[in-house]
């Protein structure tokens, strides 16, 4: 009876193995790279730009604010304008705990971030009548 319940189990793992090597397989890698590599360097080019502006207009470049929140000065828009990202997550990290592995946190880690990049790729746009996005979208 046990091994009738490990042969789906297995046969499953398999089968998600598989289809993950032929989706790699298919995938143009050296395309992708080719175009991560265009986009980091025009993010670069676009973020220098920004904080030479920045520098002239006395324009916060990073900043800490209240209740956890960050800021940073990614980039100008069309405009001339100053595009900065903001954190406005301190809740939803408190959900699944996050804070517990911050300087100070239950699990004794102190991590910060320093030194790491991280992103997100959603597929497509994002969807303005989300609860927690809505009439922030430009």
């Amino acid at each position: 009876m046990r091994k009738m319940r490990i042969i789906p189990i297995l046969l499953l793992w398999v089968c998600t193995l598989l289809a993950q090597t032929a989706v790699l397989d298919s995938a143009n890698v050296e395309l992708l790279r080719a175009m991560a590599q265009r986009w980091k360097e025009r993010f670069a080019r676009k973020h220098a730009e920004a904080i030479a502006k920045a520098q002239q207009e006395g324009w916060p470049i990073h900043e800490k604010g209240e209740n956890g929140k960050a800021y940073a000065l990614m980039w100008l828009d069309d405009h001339g304008n100053p595009v900065y990202y903001e954190t406005d997550n301190l809740n939803a990290a408190k959900t699944v705990s996050t804070d517990d592995v911050w300087p100070g946190g239950s699990a004794g880690f102190s991590l910060e971030g320093s030194g790491m990049i991280a992103g997100e790729w959603d597929e497509d746009a994002v969807r303005g009548t989300h609860q927690e996005l809505s009439g922030r979208i430009i």
